[in-house]
C-alpha cells in the first residue's frame, strides 16, 4: 500500500508543477508584444513611424528632427528610449513597454512610441 501512495504523491506533485509552469507560460507570454501589434512612433500627433511587431531582431531607430535627438529600440518584446537630448530624461526612464495601449511620451520633443492592437482606442495628440 506505501508504494501505491508515493506513487500517487509523485504525480500530484508532477502534476501541479506542469499546472504552475503552464501558468507561467502563459502571464510571460501575454506580457510580451503580440503578433499583429504596430508599433506607431508620433511626432506632433502625427504617425511618423509605423513598423508591425514583433520584431525578430533587435532594430534601432534615430529620429533627428527640430525638437531634438531620441533614440529607441526595439526588439522582439519591448520598445524604450534608450538614447534622448531632453532635460530630464523622463522618457528615458520610463523602460520599456510591451503590450497593446502602452506608451512612452517625450514632451520636450513632441513624441509618443504607442504598441496599439485592434482592442486599443483611437488615439490622438489631446488624449496625453
Amino acid at each position: 500500500d506505501t508504494e501505491l501512495i508515493k506513487k500517487a504523491d509523485v504525480y500530484i506533485i508532477l502534476f501541479v508543477f506542469i499546472i504552475i509552469f503552464v501558468v507561467f507560460s502563459v502571464s510571460f507570454f501575454n506580457d510580451s508584444v503580440n503578433s499583429g501589434d504596430t508599433l506607431n512612433i508620433y511626432i506632433d500627433g502625427k504617425i511618423e513611424y509605423s513598423y508591425s511587431l514583433p520584431m525578430y531582431e533587435k532594430k534601432e531607430i534615430e529620429i533627428k528632427n527640430k525638437y531634438g535627438y531620441n533614440k529607441i529600440a526595439v526588439d522582439k518584446n519591448s520598445v524604450y528610449i534608450s538614447e534622448a537630448d531632453c532635460g530630464g530624461n523622463d522618457c528615458v526612464k520610463t523602460g520599456e513597454i510591451k503590450k497593446g495601449g502602452e506608451f512612452i511620451i517625450c514632451a520636450p520633443h513632441r513624441l509618443v512610441i504607442r504598441i496599439e492592437n485592434a482592442e486599443t482606442e483611437d488615439f490622438d495628440a489631446v488624449t496625453y
